[in-house]
């Protein structure tokens, strides 16, 4: 059977049990799992191990490179608390009493139980995140939480699959310091490569408008990346990585992102699908109890551990307890690191058949146990530590974007006690404003469901404080067309952005700076010898003439793509504003006029007729 075949069937048996399994309230995940469990080693049967494992290659790598988009530096940094003190410990403590049963009760030898140990630590990190978005729950302090054991979980991971071939026994000690040595020169190496010659690279091209070469960029970045890994003979899980976490330290990741976005759900299914493949459920039939004693074992200590972790951090016990029902399972970080310890020969075929009966099992038992849970566990909203704030569901103020401009809008609504919600992708860290009662969704702008996460349909005000012009107007696009009765406050980055604005009906919107940039200019009359009420009254009078002169621009300029050739060049518009000022000024100084705000007025409208 020719490989084209082998992936047309795969693909027309996925796009059924997927969507029946979103059918039935469970996640994709699960609907890619069971496909391979029927047309695998465990049903059907219908193609070779051999195949079977080379699908698992090349799996692996897609799913380690689409988490390695999630490990940007500065989120891990900013999530470093929670990933210490969550997932770091959770992973050491579940892993010491693991490697403990493993040793006194299964008589295994120590080095199997120690990578038996922390790979079963490890929990399926896209099963808990899809069932952290089912049940609405993503953006809430336990999904924060849920994330940041993950992403621990995935640095925890790929570290030991590069610390594997340091046990091998073929191996000279000699080779284990020279392999370690090139990992981490690699590491630093590539950080390099991507900080100081792709990002100013992808900076000209930004420049340049010229978008399919920084896709062309981005794949040679990718390339080049596993051609470096492979030449020094490190493992290419870890180029899959490195090649991730590169492409989403860029500030263009967005882009990237936007390119794989209809193609990431396919890509980690192809692993799940791989995964069911690869599993066969005839190993249960042979030790029934070694293996539900070992998903019991995991239940049992794994969610003790990250419930009795999620309640000291802050949450109360039946939020720590869905946490930790949550993240029980063993999945797809457990099956990466037991298959490489399986290549570099450090574990057995038959306990690797086991622990892949396990990892199953107790990603299809997962969706069930944490349903099950919702309904005995009265889950009641998470209290913050400050009672004087009024908390709601769906507050009346949301604030999209979490720049500068829009954290000052924040803490006026924190210090006014105001309810709101925050959304913004390029925060990472920034959920403990939920401890001063306020919402973090971290998420897009522009995805449509975002707007109704955060709670639009009963929104009084929309705060848009987006840097990006493009991001911010078709916001306010889909805002105005679905909308129409919301009130809108936008940031402006410039006066073309103004222009776009006011041709969609926008009339509250604030230039970026103009404020403070006005304030600056008066206080240097007042300090160059003009009274307070003077320098006031001047500032105010170019303030009104500006805003006239713009409303001027904005009759001249009907066209779009006309306004956006006459103001394209900040440097030209700004000599002609200084031209136009010049020339205002003149005829004041003719006529022995003041320039105040009537004189402004009238010298526009007179210049608007002419």
């Amino acid at each position: 059977m020719s490989l084209m075949l082998y992936m047309t069937i795969f693909l027309g048996a996925s796009l059924i049990l997927v969507a029946l399994s979103r059918r039935l309230g469970l996640t994709s995940v699960l609907g890619y799992l069971v496909t391979g469990l029927i047309l695998g080693q465990s049903g059907f049967n219908l193609i070779e191990f051999s195949l079977i494992q080379n699908f698992i290659d090349y799996a692996s790598i897609l799913l380690v490179f689409l988490i390695g988009l999630e490990l940007r530096p500065q989120r891990i940094w900013l999530m470093r608390s929670h990933l210490i003190k969550l997932g770091g410990i959770q992973i050491v403590i579940t892993a010491g009493l693991i490697v403990t049963l493993g040793i006194t009760v299964l008589q295994l030898p120590l080095l199997n139980s120690f990578i038996v140990g922390f790979a079963l630590a490890l929990s399926a990190m896209i099963l808990a995140l899809q069932l952290q978005t089912q049940y609405e729950q993503l953006n809430t302090t336990t999904g924060q939480y849920t994330l940041a054991v993950t992403l621990a979980q995935a640095l925890v991971a790929i570290f030991l699959i590069a610390l594997l071939p340091l046990f091998t026994r073929t191996e000279s000690s000699q080779h284990g310091i020279a392999y370690f040595a090139a990992t981490l020169a690699t590491i630093s190496g590539v950080f390099l490569f991507g900080r100081y010659l792709i990002q100013p690279f992808l900076n000209y091209l930004a420049k340049q408008n010229s978008i399919e070469l920084m896709a062309a960029t981005a794949l040679f970045t990718v390339l080049a990346i596993f051609l470096t890994v492979d030449a020094l003979g490190l493992h290419v899980l870890i180029g899959a990585l490195l090649a991730g976490m590169l492409l989403a330290d860029t500030p263009f990741r967005h882009a990237f992102e936007t390119m794989i976005k209809p193609f990431r759900s396919l890509m980690s299914g192809f692993f799940f699908l791989s995964l069911g493949l690869y599993a066969s459920f005839a190993v249960i039939t042979q030790s029934p109890v070694f293996i539900v004693s070992l998903v019991a074992a995991l239940l049992i200590i794994k969610s003790i551990v990250l419930a009795v972790l999620g309640h000291y951090s802050r949450l109360n016990w039946s939020n720590a307890s869905l946490l930790g029902l949550g993240l029980f399972q063993s999945g797809e970080l457990t099956f990466l690191v037991l298959y490489a310890a399986l290549k570099e020969q450090l574990i057995e075929q038959v306990l690797m058949n086991q622990l892949t009966a396990v990892i199953i099992l107790s990603m299809l038992l997962s969706p069930f146990i944490y349903l099950l849970a919702q309904h005995i566990i009265k889950q009641r909203p998470e209290q913050t530590r400050q009672d004087n704030v009024n908390t709601e569901a769906s507050p009346a103020l949301i604030i999209a974007g979490f720049g500068r401009f829009g954290q000052i809008i924040a803490r006026v609504a924190h210090q006014q006690r105001l309810p709101f919600t925050i959304i913004d992708n390029n925060q990472p860290g920034a959920e403990f404003i939920e401890a001063y009662g306020g919402r973090f969704i971290e998420a897009d702008i522009t995805d449509s469901q975002t707007l109704q996460q955060a709670g639009i349909e009963q929104a009084k005000i929309l705060v848009i404080a987006i840097d990006d012009v493009e991001d911010c107007m078709n916001a306010v696009r889909y805002i105005r067309l679905n909308y129409p009765e919301l009130k809108l406050l936008v940031r402006a980055r410039d006066r073309y952005h103004v222009h776009l604005l006011r041709d969609m009906g926008i009339e509250h919107f604030w230039r970026e700076t103009q404020l403070s940039a006005l304030d600056m200019a008066e206080y240097m009359l007042h300090a160059h010898g003009l009274s307070l009420e003077e320098a006031h009254e001047q500032v105010d009078a170019f303030r009104q003439h500006d805003l006239i002169l713009l409303k001027q621009q904005q009759r001249l300029n009907r066209d779009d793509h006309k306004i956006y050739e006459t103001h394209g060049n900040a440097l030209a518009e700004l000599k002609h504003l200084f031209a136009y000022n010049e020339q205002v000024q003149a005829r004041y100084e003719e006529s022995d006029l003041n320039p105040n705000v009537e004189n402004y007025r009238s010298d526009v409208t007179q210049g608007g007729q002419n």
